[in-house]
């Protein structure tokens, strides 16, 4: 709790001090509860499932990280031996490019020039490294028991939304004058319709 926000009489009562309002009006101070929490301070509902992707890593289970950097060293040697060996040149260090056959030589014209013989490639080696690939990770779909578990929490946070909203109801129509405690609860409206649509679009609703 911020010393900055609120502030504690000489009983000891918890207070959240007056403050002024943009219309110019001034807001007066009102007792809260020991260990309250501003609704934007509460913290938004994140399934046990949302929590696991977070947490997962980027490689296959079972995949060592030296493991996935080689295949991917692999697979960029596949590339450049596709680049280079069209060239003549090495495409792996320590690799001899690939000899060219010989021709038989010709008598050439004097108006025709000369042309450099063409590398020949190793299909086999290109074919070899090209087929060197990462599996990718195996998207994981949402298990009946997180299901089940979420549309339990739908229905208690609907019926706490359903309560809070006759409880302001009555406020606005002067039925009940709301102690501190009904206070809290209300200011718990938005926190709790923002938390029930977070839920139902994991459900797909």
């Amino acid at each position: 709790m911020s010393q900055q926000e609120y502030i504690r009489d000489e009983n000891g009562d918890v207070y959240i001090p007056g403050s002024r309002r943009p219309d110019g009006t001034f807001r007066k101070a009102r007792r809260v509860k020991e260990g309250y929490i501003p609704q934007d301070e509460m913290p938004l509902y994140e399934s046990k499932g949302r929590q696991f992707n977070k947490g997962r890593k980027d490689h296959p289970i079972g995949l060592a990280p030296d493991d996935v950097a080689k295949h991917r060293a692999g697979r960029e040697a596949a590339e450049r031996a596709e680049r280079y060996l069209g060239s003549g040149e090495s495409a792996i260090p320590g690799l001899a490019a690939p000899a060219a056959k010989p021709k038989k030589s010709k008598p050439k014209k004097k108006s025709e020039k000369s042309e450099p013989p063409a590398p020949v490639i190793d299909e086999s080696l290109v074919e070899q490294l090209s087929k060197t690939s990462i599996a990718a990770a195996p998207e994981l779909p949402p298990s009946a028991s997180e299901e089940a578990e979420l549309r339990t929490r739908l229905k208690n946070l609907k019926k706490k939304l359903k309560d809070v909203t006759q409880l302001a109801d009555k406020v606005k129509a002067g039925q009940v004058t709301p102690d501190a405690d009904q206070l809290v609860k209300i200011q718990r409206r938005q926190p709790l319709t923002d938390e029930i649509k977070a839920i139902e679009r994991q459900l797909g609703k």
